[in-house]
């Protein structure tokens, strides 16, 4: 008897198992044909590997929001842009990403070359393979280079000759200071000028102690930057602002609806500002 009861409990149990399992089962599935229209599916959402590629990239390319929102792109501009370059991205990852290891692998082999070199002791046969690994590197960078530009040529066929012609001056001063950045035919001249009243400025501001001290510190650098710079200029600045002002609401819409922050990297967000206890 004892031995049928436990077979009889073990029967129970499984069946109970079986029907419990049926059950979550049914619900899962009802839950998702129960799935609300129009509600993102996991394929259809952004993986993070490929946001922050495409953030890379952008920054790369000097296709940030500021920077759409400048050249003056409304939210339909935009949303094309992003369109594109995600599409692009799709269909060029792979090549993308292979030129992108090809790259770091070479620029690592030349890196580990020299600084074996730089420790010593000297070897000749070392020191002649730097031209070859330095070949290497300008290969493997134009190589990666080509790709990029198919990028800009895509995203370009989405602009007006207007918004071209600021995202072209964008990308020739990429390593000029943001508040230049859409300013045309900055000379070296202008760019040495200016850094260096920069950098007075900001000592200035370091050790003042008074309103009145900032204010002259920053009253001296404006002074520099009006006769640093041509009417021109300045009136290339002053659109930029505008736009940027008009545009930067339609673009962040847009980047929103495109382009939006993967649940992945919205956890490590959280993570990094956790909220203050009481």
């Amino acid at each position: 008897m004892a031995m049928m009861r436990t077979l009889m409990h073990s029967k129970g149990t499984l069946l109970c198992v079986v029907l419990i399992g049926s059950v979550v089962a049914l619900d899962l599935a009802g839950t998702a044909v129960a799935a609300e229209p129009g509600q993102d599916t996991e394929s259809e959402k952004i993986e993070a590997v490929t946001y922050c590629r495409i953030r890379d990239l952008r920054e790369e390319i000097c296709l940030r929001n500021e920077d759409l929102a400048a050249m003056g792109c409304t939210e339909a501009n935009a949303n094309a842009v992003f369109e594109t370059l995600l599409g692009w991205y799709e269909a060029k990852k792979a090549s993308l990403e292979a030129a992108r290891e090809t790259q770091r692998d070479a620029e690592k082999a030349l890196r580990s070359a020299l600084r074996r070199i730089g420790m010593g002791p000297r070897d000749e046969n070392l020191i002649a393979t730097v031209p070859a690994l330095k070949a290497a590197v300008a290969q493997a960078r134009a190589q990666r280079k080509t790709i990029v530009e198919s990028a800009i040529a895509a995203v370009e066929a989405k602009l007006t000759s207007a918004q071209k012609g600021v995202w072209t001056i964008a990308r020739a001063n990429a390593s000029l200071p943001s508040a230049y950045r859409y300013t045309p035919g900055m000379t070296p001249g202008q760019v040495k000028t200016l850094h260096r009243a920069s950098r007075t400025r900001s000592r200035k501001l370091a050790v003042a102690r008074t309103k009145a001290q900032r204010s002259d510190a920053t009253s001296v650098f404006n002074a520099v930057e009006t006769d640093t710079l041509t009417g021109a200029q300045k009136t290339a600045i002053a659109a930029a602002k505008a736009n940027m002002r008009q545009n930067m609401p339609g673009v962040l819409k847009a980047f929103a609806e495109v382009l939006p922050l993967p649940d992945d990297l919205k956890i490590e967000a959280a993570d990094e500002n956790p909220t203050p206890p009481n």
